[in-house]
């Protein structure tokens, strides 16, 4: 069915071929992953190699330097961990640059929106 479906829509890939054929097959059958559906259009021939794309670095700002007290502070999360209720607490820091003193510590219930 894979080899099939692939031959009827030849710009579909593995990812598309797995979701038409769960939605055909509802229940009836195992339907199998998307690598696998990868491997057996591999095996058959159906799959174009080499049109990988490069992807652009991020591009991050320049630090600044702080020469005096107060004039750059550094927000940052520390990571995170799991409390004794099973919970995760990611802690936020709030530091002066040049101090490295720490202006605040919270604990959040949720880390940095990636």
């Amino acid at each position: 069915m894979i080899v099939r479906l692939k031959r009827e829509k030849p710009h579909w890939g593995a990812r598309k071929i797995r979701e038409l054929l769960v939605r055909r097959l509802a229940g009836d059958v195992r339907i199998p992953a998307k690598s696998t559906a990868q491997a057996v259009l591999d095996r058959h021939g159906l799959v174009k190699r080499g049109r990988r794309r490069r992807r652009k670095k991020a591009q991050g700002t320049a630090l600044s330097d702080a020469t005096a007290p107060n004039q750059l502070w550094c927000a940052d999360f520390k990571g995170e961990f799991k409390l004794g209720n099973r919970q995760y607490c990611y802690p936020l820091t709030v530091t002066g640059q040049a101090s490295r003193f720490v202006l605040l510590c919270e604990a959040r219930e949720s880390g940095p929106a990636i």
